[in-house]
């Protein structure tokens, strides 16, 4: 399983890279549109969803940007998976997955090394984003993603979930995640950023944690650029990068 010693670094002493905030809901639209094709149909579950987003803006600004590339990378790791019309899902499901963290208490994100209750609280947040959701979208997919993203395919995930116990959007936002997390400064995670070649090293060892089809097509869509390309795809991404 693929995991590592938890500490927190405070998000205000790291350098932000890649990518910025969507300053509103309309700037979100535009850009998921042009960018990945992703059309939304109900406007006013767009700005309440934008505006829950903007909680986590405010209270972590690289777990924000973390969780958009997450969002960005499950609509192109999806795009060929699943329907057009669940794009927006996929998006909305990145954007929110780490939602839960807004319950941490403010010592958690400010330093110094956590207590093993605190470890513990870390592992409740999807279970609380999921939580904070139900009552924001009906949306089943966008719920699935925030409860699952750290379920790994053998198992060994927070819920204990197998393979044939996870939906496509729970395979597709564990990649997401875990790729953005080993590539980005985190909150928590007391290792270093690492390039997109050895974040793929350190997956495919890990490689009983994931969907290897969508682990392969991950692989093939960063070979295909190098680093910096690729990582700017998360950020300003091409329709056909992955």
């Amino acid at each position: 399983m693929l995991g590592g010693d938890y500490m927190p670094i405070s998000p205000w002493a790291q350098p932000i890279h890649r990518g910025d905030y969507f300053n509103t809901s309309q700037n979100l639209v535009e850009f998921v549109g042009r960018e990945l094709g992703v059309i939304f149909n109900n406007p006013n579950e767009v700005q309440n969803l934008f505006d829950t987003y903007q909680k986590l803006v405010y209270y972590d600004r690289l777990t924000a940007l973390h969780s958009r590339e997450v969002a960005v990378l499950s609509v192109l790791l999806g795009s060929s998976l699943v329907p057009q019309e669940q794009w927006g899902e996929l998006f909305w499901g990145g954007l929110l997955h780490d939602l839960g963290k807004l319950s941490f208490s403010d010592d958690m994100n400010m330093g110094g090394q956590l207590t093993i209750e605190q470890l513990e609280i870390i592992k409740e947040h999807p279970q609380i984003g999921y939580e904070l959701l139900d009552s924001m979208t009906s949306s089943s997919i966008i719920k699935d993603m925030v409860l699952h993203h750290h379920e790994n395919v053998d198992g060994t995930g927070y819920f204990r979930l197998k393979e044939d116990q996870l939906s496509v959007y729970a395979r597709i936002i564990r990649i997401s995640d875990m790729f953005s997390a080993l590539t980005s400064f985190r909150p928590y995670r007391f290792t270093p950023m690492h390039s997109t070649q050895e974040a793929l090293h350190i997956m495919k060892q890990h490689q009983n944690d994931f969907d290897i089809g969508l682990l392969n097509r991950l692989t093939q869509a960063v070979q295909r650029s190098d680093d910096e390309t690729f990582l700017l795809h998360l950020s300003q991404p091409s329709k056909n990068a992955c």
